[in-house]
């Protein structure tokens, strides 16, 4: 299928819908969204269950995942495991190893570490989990306001009435009454 991937209704709620397109949301599937944190999968090691750990919980509280999403969160939390682990051990190996014949070509490291990121490259898009991804992310309905932002809305009754009542003809006044 050519074009862009299509996005999940949920983020595009989020994000909002600038250009006021009408999006086509007719059997797109509705999974339901947790209310709260699942276990990490047994099969996690330590290090992508501590990543789970830290990740989760926050798409949990923007309510974008769903139970079916399990398993391609497992699959990124690996990923990121995987690329801590080689990115640590580069730090402490040598960054060329010697070959049969005596030449010498990068550690195999570099090119494991690589190919985790780009995997946690694709996987963070998907959720949302990159900065660009955050950026395009508004809460719809936030109850909370800042006084700034208070300040900011005027109201009708904050905007200068329309029959002329409230312009006492200042400086820069150019009614037709004080030309005269």
């Amino acid at each position: 299928m050519k074009g862009r991937k299509p996005i999940p209704s949920r983020l595009h709620e989020l994000r909002g819908d600038p250009g006021k397109r009408h999006r086509n949301r007719d059997g797109e599937p509705h999974p339901d969204v947790l209310g709260k944190t699942p276990p990490a999968p047994a099969h996690l090691n330590d290090r992508a269950r501590a990543v789970w750990d830290r990740t989760v919980p926050e798409l949990t509280r923007m309510r974008i995942i769903s139970k079916i999403d399990s398993s391609s969160l497992a699959a990124y939390c690996s990923a990121v495991a995987t690329y801590e682990e080689a990115d640590e051990r580069l730090k402490t190996e040598p960054w060329t190893t010697t070959t049969a014949r005596g030449g010498s070509r990068p550690n195999p490291l570099f090119k494991i570490r690589d190919d985790a990121l780009k995997l946690v490259n694709k996987f963070a898009a998907e959720f949302g989990l990159t900065p660009s991804n955050r950026a395009r992310i508004r809460i719809v309905g936030s109850p909370k306001q800042s006084a700034f932002d208070r300040f900011l809305d005027l109201d009708e009754e904050d905007e200068p009435a329309a029959d002329g009542a409230a312009n006492q003809g200042g400086v820069g006044d150019q009614s037709p009454e004080r030309l005269n």
